[in-house]
């Protein structure tokens, strides 16, 4: 089969490579769709995503497809199932598992490589998808996911001001999501002109600049900040601007790599009410 490897040095190829049959409770899948994540972009420049990045590595972790076999261990799941694809392992076992938070397990690994024709993941990691659901769509849910964390973290009231940073592919997933909450104000923060519009398009309040959210901070409370950026700047910001009582919410990744001056007596005497790192 075809897989597409980045080599290092900006250097990016397709590669055939061996096919098999799965093993024990391995899912393989037909890749019908995969999304080009931030992360891929960030290994494909060199540098790390949320693990140490050795090339030659297949990247891609967004994607949805058709199950064409299964192990000998694996209970749920049969050829022609329409499935899509958690692509981080956890052990199970680790203290970080037992918490709940596969996401920091201790020997965490990537189990769905989506720039390949198959990937073979554990059935734990694959998931059933609706046949009404289109397979291009179905791609969404693992950066959608990502998303409905950040708004199960921070608790989001209806009818409060709401600040937002970022409209890449999270972002606009979570401009969406915070819309249904019903907020007062809805703003977003994004330096690109297309961006900004993209943002009102699917229903910010308004779409500033970050120069232009600390005057607008200066006068209103902001109740709630959602940094979708990643960047040292944006998440220090995200901090800056946070109102009396505020929640803040920095979905990130690799954040153990990141040093970050986010807590200062400011922060205390605003009664901020938690920074919650992903």
């Amino acid at each position: 089969m075809k897989a597409g490897y980045y080599v290092g040095d900006y250097t990016y190829e397709v590669r055939d490579i061996p096919d098999r049959e799965p093993e024990k409770d391995e899912v393989k899948i037909k890749v019908a769709w995969c999304g080009l994540c931030g992360t891929d972009v960030h290994k494909f420049q060199g540098k790390n995503g949320a693990s140490v990045v050795i090339p030659p590595i297949i990247l891609g972790h967004e994607c949805s497809g058709i199950v064409t076999a299964v192990g000998d261990e694996c209970e749920h799941f049969k050829p022609g199932d329409r499935v899509a694809c958690d692509p981080s392992w956890g052990c199970g076992k680790c203290e970080w598992c037992k918490q709940g938070f596969p996401n920091f397990c201790e020997k965490r690994h990537g189990v769905a490589k989506g720039f390949a024709e198959y990937v073979y993941p554990p059935e734990s990691n694959v998931y059933h998808i609706a046949d009404s659901l289109d397979l291009e769509k179905a791609a969404f849910t693992e950066p959608l996911s990502c998303a409905l964390h950040g708004m199960d973290l921070i608790h989001m009231e209806s009818g409060k001001r709401v600040a937002m940073y970022g409209m890449g592919a999270i972002g606009s997933l979570m401009l969406q999501l915070i819309r249904l909450t019903g907020p007062r104000e809805l703003i977003v923060i994004e330096r690109e002109e297309e961006k900004r519009k993209l943002a009102l398009e699917l229903g910010a309040t308004m779409a500033v600049t970050d120069q232009e959210i600390e005057e607008i901070a200066a006068r209103e409370n902001i109740d709630y900040v959602i940094e979708c950026i990643g960047l040292k700047s944006t998440m220090e910001q995200a901090i800056e601007i946070a109102g009396k009582n505020a929640r803040c919410c920095c979905l990130v990744w690799g954040i153990r790599n990141r040093k970050l001056n986010l807590i200062s007596s400011k922060h205390i005497q605003k009664n901020l009410a938690f920074i919650h790192l992903t």
